[in-house]
This record gives C-alpha cells, sequence and structure tokens, in this order.
C-alpha cells in the first residue's frame, strides 16, 4: 500500500518523476491518482519521464508534453488511456 503522503506535492522540492515511458500504465495511473486526491495536478512527459505538479503549473507545461491536468475523483482508466495515447505518439 502506498501512503498518500509519499506522493504529496511539496513546495521547494526538486520535481521527481512519477514514472516512465517504459513503465506500466496502471502503476503511474495510481500514483497521478493518489496525488490528485490532494488537489488538481497537471501531468506531462518529457523524454522518458512523466511528471505531475499543481495545476497551477499547468501554463508553464509545453504544449505537445501535456498529458492531463486531473482533480478528486478521476478514474485510473483515463488516467491509463491519456497515458496511452502519449505513448503512441513517442
Amino acid at each position: 500500500m502506498i501512503r498518500k503522503s509519499t506522493y504529496e506535492l511539496r513546495r521547494g522540492r526538486a520535481l521527481a518523476p512519477v514514472g516512465h515511458r517504459g513503465e506500466a500504465f496502471s502503476l503511474i495511473a495510481k500514483r497521478v491518482q493518489q496525488l490528485a486526491c490532494t488537489g488538481e495536478v497537471v501531468v506531462w512527459a518529457n523524454e522518458d519521464r512523466i511528471f505531475a505538479a499543481p495545476a497551477a503549473a499547468a501554463a508553464k507545461v509545453p504544449p505537445g508534453s501535456l498529458i492531463g491536468v486531473y482533480g478528486a475523483g478521476v478514474l485510473l482508466a483515463e488516467i491509463e488511456r491519456d497515458l496511452g495515447r502519449v505513448a503512441e505518439l513517442g
């Protein structure tokens, strides 16, 4: 079991990826879903890594890298579908 506090977004800390392109979408989706429980998050891909940050950072994400913006109640299937679209492009 992964504790929610493990993935809480903290101000002033280095941005750590929530996954990488070769990883199972279900694992990345679960991490994103847990982050979305703490507030809206924007998810994007940069090279082979996948990142998440508070939704307020969405304006700084290059449009071609954007995977999605998610909030509380987001379904794992929705996140997995979006991750699959990115995999098809990259």
